[in-house]
């Protein structure tokens, strides 16, 4: 584990040093919005995977965890991207 992310409080009161430190602020607090649900997860089916590891009469079927759903005896084909990035309303 590489330990808990860098993240700069948000600023609340005054303004922001410039426009690079502001993106710098949001752009770490959306990606821990993003990551940190994912990092959780794995964690807890790491654990409970420990868990069953350890006691095999209790595990049953499935690990369910919350956050992530874990997809096994899945291959990944492919990636497409699309490059249009139009919207439509």
């Amino acid at each position: 584990m590489r330990g808990l992310p860098y993240l700069r409080r948000n600023v609340v009161v005054g303004p922001y040093n410039d426009v690079e430190h502001y993106l710098d602020v949001q752009f770490r607090l959306l990606r821990e919005d993003f990551v940190r649900p994912l990092r959780d997860g794995i964690k807890e089916y790491e654990k409970k995977l420990l868990e069953a590891a350890a006691a095999p009469k209790k595990a049953k079927g499935h690990i369910r965890v919350n956050n992530v759903r874990i997809y096994e005896k899945v291959k990944v084909l492919g990636v497409k991207a699309e490059d249009d990035y139009s919207i439509n309303l």
